[in-house]
């Protein structure tokens, strides 16, 4: 989907005349949708406060407790108008694209109890990404085996059918057969919408795969959604999501539900006013588009297109053509490589070779902007074959057109929770219903953005940021400047951070930045899996990230203090650790094969005193822990190494192709207030977000403690007083936990406190004693009265 480093590094060159112009159309970057969303004026803006959204969870009742029920609505009323998918008896799984939804149905769907890998295949040929995605973790649950057309293996086996196919828009069934109870079927229906193809029915398959990219062309957002029949495998395909992204953007959803929304609006309008239908609208330009590719190809001697069947569709009522969003183009038999001989006259497409089959065939995008698509038109028809008059060779020859000196270049880019948990949070404490303080949901922080008003609103136009691509100079292709920029500022402002000297690789969530470390770090060559260890009490999320997909990368080791191993390790330092709020330095020393991944999301003023700007290797922040907005599932890596900092921006393109735009531009504007708060300290108290927070911690610290204090069953760590360089202050450290041990007699803390309707964390889930307890400090005001309303309840019993 993304494409290679060296076509980005060709699309990032400066505008070259029209004559010169490189033209990529080897990704599918959706543009050509941009000039319909113009049309539509305000009617898909999206305006977000910056008090919305903050919390991990959508909708605590549902299976996917993420998804937002507002784009849950959109995307079943869509499907039920346009009639190409059965979703009302299926459950929605939203994730950051499809390409996440993927390898979350690979992950629900290969049996946990098989001592080999599950076969994962798809028919030839099939879409280019699916063999890098399956294997690029070494994944002992499944493996790539290639062509499901001679797949003969005994077993189990997962079959991905992509219908329209990508890259040359056939529709497809399953391919397998003869293989009852072994075999199991992803459905990748991407494609599957009228201005792409007819709609001959309404799938009701087991698994079925959709995007808002290619549905809507809102590839930026990195919305898409699965329908699921079986609840076990939906859960399943949900733990997959929270465990790799504790969730998917709130920002995006909710514009994705606008958008959807007003495409179930616009199919009511058909006619005179078509323009007002985004499916006929696209219709038409995709149309246009085939027939003009189609003359050209037609006058050539070179190139060929498949022809499509006319079909019935349902949906517009006649019957017409497939018009895909690739051309599966073939080059005649005197030309081996089409792709080469293509680069040859600057025009980049994506080899046969990709997809499993003969690299005489390419795929080209349809979809990109008309000055795209109308300069390779022009290119393309230049492209003659003649023979030399005195030789056995052929040669090429492209005829230059004088209108091409005038033309100006396509800007084209290129292709290339805290972990949730068992039980819930709700919005609405009951005096005597279960409060639940066992993850980290920062709501608290809510009261600041409110007193903020509208300066931290965000507006997105239904035009903006339908691209993949949002820096094709920068390492991290899809990390916007304006975030780049706040990034920066806030750690200069703060000086927690030496930021301006090492790389920043944005992704969904620090959870996603912690895998993508792992990824890079990992020698590509060990036999065995690299130990990962950190030292006890650490994160409780570590093991099970680690070690999910059992990688043939790395593997979980445990507790640092005790690494024996004398093989290459990576140690994870939590600093302030999560769960006990202490400043940590590196454990395993005198080591030559260690690398080190610094987890700093609680490295801000509000939790910690600032010691000293952090200046290591990677080092990971988390806007959830920053700011409080863990539903936009925003995190950033700053990292010394360049080829580290590679390496983690590729695994982000297979996990998830990209970021969010919509919650990097709100994050943006967010640590851009922060930073600005902090030219105004001690002006105005509660204008100084870190002051302001800070605050709210250490009352809330004084209010435990002071409960504690009148318990003889409970106890809490005590922290140094150190030296803020941010505030100028001596001060001690509120954390964003509170590590609570009981009494010796109480050998089960979280079970004690569960008997009273509070819910917490064990110690054992962070490798150490059951007499521990993790309780959130964050939340909201309510909820964390009545923690306290409870405990001293509990000591007036005992």
């Amino acid at each position: 989907m993304c494409g290679t480093e060296e076509a980005r590094v060709i699309r990032s060159s400066p505008s070259p005349s029209a004559s010169d112009a490189i033209i990529n159309l080897e990704h599918g970057d959706p543009t050509m949708f941009e000039s319909y969303w113009r049309k539509m004026g305000d009617k898909c803006t999206m305006v977000i406060a910056g008090y919305e959204s903050l919390s991990y969870f959508a909708n605590t009742k549902n299976l996917c407790w993420f998804l937002d029920p507002k784009l849950e609505e959109a995307i079943k009323r869509l499907h039920l108008t346009v009639g190409n998918a059965v979703a009302g008896d299926h459950h929605v799984v939203v994730g950051t694209g499809s390409s996440q939804l993927i390898q979350a149905a690979l992950y629900a769907l290969s049996p946990s109890y098989e001592p080999e890998p599950v076969s994962v295949v798809s028919a030839a040929p099939y879409y280019s990404s699916y063999p890098e995605v399956t294997d690029f973790l070494r994944s002992g649950l499944y493996k790539w085996a290639g062509d499901a057309h001679i797949f003969d293996a005994d077993g189990p086996y997962i079959e991905l059918v992509t219908s329209p196919n990508n890259p040359d828009g056939v529709m497809r069934e399953a391919v397998v057969v003869n293989r009852p109870g072994q075999g199991k079927l992803v459905h990748d229906l991407a494609y599957y919408w009228p201005q792409y193809t007819s709609i001959s029915r309404a799938v009701d398959f087991d698994v079925m795969l959709f995007t808002a990219s290619k549905c809507t062309g809102h590839a930026g957002s990195r919305v898409g959604w699965a329908l699921v029949r079986d609840k076990d495998v939906a859960r399943k395909m949900t733990k997959f999501i929270e465990i790799n992204t504790i969730g998917v953007s709130k920002e995006s959803q909710l514009r994705a539900a606008k958008i959807l929304g007003a495409i179930s609006d616009s199919c009511l309008h058909f006619g005179p006013s078509k323009y007002d239908n985004f499916f006929e609208y696209s219709k038409t330009l995709m149309a246009e588009r085939w027939d003009k590719l189609r003359e050209v190809v037609k006058r050539s001697n070179i190139f060929s297109l498949p022809k499509y069947p006319n079909q019935y569709c349902l949906f517009t009522g006649d019957s017409g053509e497939a018009h895909p969003a690739f051309a599966w183009m073939k080059c005649n038999d005197r030309i081996e490589d089409c792709e080469k001989f293509l680069r040859e006259h600057k025009i980049v497409t994506r080899s046969g070779r990709r997809f499993g089959t003969d690299p005489k065939h390419v795929r080209i995008s349809m979809v990109s902007r008309d000055e795209e698509f109308n300069l390779f038109l022009q290119r393309l028809s230049t492209i003659q074959w003649r023979e030399k008059p005195d030789e056995s060779k052929r040669e090429t020859v492209s005829f230059q057109k004088t209108t091409e000196e005038n033309m100006s270049s396509s800007r084209s880019a290129l292709a290339s929770k805290e972990e949730a948990r068992d039980m819930f949070s709700t919005r609405t404490v009951s005096s005597d219903g279960f409060i639940n303080f066992d993850h980290g949901d920062p709501t608290m922080f809510e009261s600041y953005w409110r007193k903020m008003g509208d300066k931290c609103t965000v507006v997105i136009a239904g035009y903006d940021s339908l691209s993949y691509f949002a820096d094709t100079k920068n390492l991290c292709w899809f990390l916007e400047p304006k975030l780049e920029e706040a990034i920066k500022g806030l750690h200069r402002a703060v000086g927690n951070a030496a930021a301006d000297d090492h790389h920043l690789v944005v992704g969904t969530g620090s959870s996603q930045l912690i895998l993508a470390a792992l990824y890079a770090l990992c020698p590509q060559d060990e036999s065995e899996p690299i130990s990962v260890v950190s030292a006890v009490p650490y994160y409780s999320s570590y093991p099970e990230m680690t070690d999910f997909l059992r990688s043939g990368l790395h593997k979980w080791a445990g507790d640092a203090q005790t690494l024996d191993t004398d093989g290459p390790y990576i140690e994870l330092v939590t600093s302030p650790n999560n769960p006990d709020g202490v400043t940590r330095e590196a454990i395993v020393v005198n080591r030559g094969r260690g690398k080190l991944v610094h987890d700093l999301a609680y490295y801000w003023p509000q939790y910690t005193p600032i010691s000293h700007p952090a200046n290591y290797n990677v080092m990971l922040f988390t806007a959830s822990k920053c700011t409080g907005h863990a539903g936009s599932r925003i995190g950033w890596a700053l990292v010394r190494d360049k080829d580290v900092a590679r390496k983690m921006t590729k695994f982000i393109e297979l996990n998830t192709i990209g970021v969010s735009k919509e919650s990097q531009f709100r994050a943006a504007k967010v640590l851009g207030a922060i930073t600005d708060s902090c030219q105004r300290s001690g002006s105005l108290e509660f204008d100084n977000f870190f002051e302001y927070s800070k605050n709210l911690l250490a009352e809330r610290w004084d209010r435990l403690r002071d409960v504690v204090k009148r318990s003889d069953i409970f106890s809490l760590p005590e922290y140094p007083l150190q030296h803020c360089l941010f505030t100028g202050e001596f001060t001690v450290a509120h954390p964003a936990f509170a590590w609570m041990k009981c009494k010796e007699t109480i050998e089960d803390c979280e079970k004690f406190l569960r008997g009273y309707k509070i819910l917490t964390r064990s110690g054992k889930r962070f490798g150490t004693n059951p007499k521990y307890v993790r309780l959130s400090m964050v939340s909201r005001d309510e909820e964390f009265n009545i923690l306290l309303q409870r405990l001293l309840a509990i000591q007036g019993r005992d």
